[in-house]
């Protein structure tokens, strides 16, 4: 019983928090609603960026990682999607990819300052230094930041379309994640040199996005970047007499 009782009052307790967030986001809708700003938002934002799609991307995942910043995730979402979706969808974007977008955009703030929720939950378990938990959060959540844009500009990533081009997508961007996660992290066992890095990086970075181009030159910085590799490991090699 007197472990209930210690429940029901930390639910409690947790609601009120809740309930004061739920209170502040029927402000923020109300206000968008009454004001036309929800409408209006649009047209502010393809104007400013010029109708242009990647501005146009960029400024709206600024603008719902901010909005998400220290907010539960369902409010998160209504929020960003309130403010954002419209005007992708307007752009010609799906209308799950707008909405999917906006919210991968709010939720990123969990991971990088100055927030950064769950990078602080994380220190205080892992009882660590707060910055450097953010860093490596950073790191690590770099694919989460880039797969927005991806998923934005090809449907294939969000099952949608031709059974080849989804397979061909998912392929592509998957090892591109790797290669992205590998120019970041580096290797398990091993190191290697900031050149050979790069390649990497940015040869996953392309392979991520669709195209024809962006792919074969993701291609070709990620063998550079193999071929650096193979040949500083070669020079460094121990000879044996």
């Amino acid at each position: 019983m007197k472990k209930i009782l210690g429940v029901v009052n930390e639910t409690g307790t947790g609601f009120v928090g809740l309930g004061a967030a739920g209170a502040g986001l029927g402000i923020v809708i109300a206000t968008t609603l009454q004001t036309g700003l929800a409408f209006r938002i649009t047209s502010l934002l393809l104007e400013w960026t010029g109708g242009q799609m990647i501005p146009t991307l960029i400024a709206i995942f600024i603008a719902c990682f901010f909005l998400g910043m220290g907010l539960p995730p369902i409010i998160v979402y209504i929020v960003s999607v309130l403010l954002g979706a419209p005007a992708l969808i307007e752009m010609g974007i799906t209308p799950i990819g707008a909405h999917l977008f906006c919210f991968y955009a709010a939720i990123c703030c969990e991971l990088t300052p100055p927030i950064a929720t769950a990078a602080y939950v994380a220190s205080m378990v892992a009882k660590t230094n707060f910055w450097k938990v953010c860093l490596f959060s950073m790191m690590f959540g770099a694919a989460a930041h880039i797969l927005p844009f991806a998923f934005a500009l090809d449907k294939s990533l969000l099952l949608m379309g031709r059974a080849s081009g989804i397979i061909w997508a998912t392929l592509t961007a998957g090892v591109g994640v790797v290669l992205l996660s590998w120019g970041i992290a580096g290797p398990f066992k091993s190191r290697i040199d900031m050149v050979s890095r790069m390649f990497i990086l940015f040869g996953g970075l392309l392979l991520i996005f669709p195209g024809f181009t962006t792919m074969s030159a993701g291609i070709g910085l990620a063998l550079a970047g193999g071929v650096v590799t193979l040949i500083e490991k070669q020079a460094t090699a121990p000879v044996y007499h």
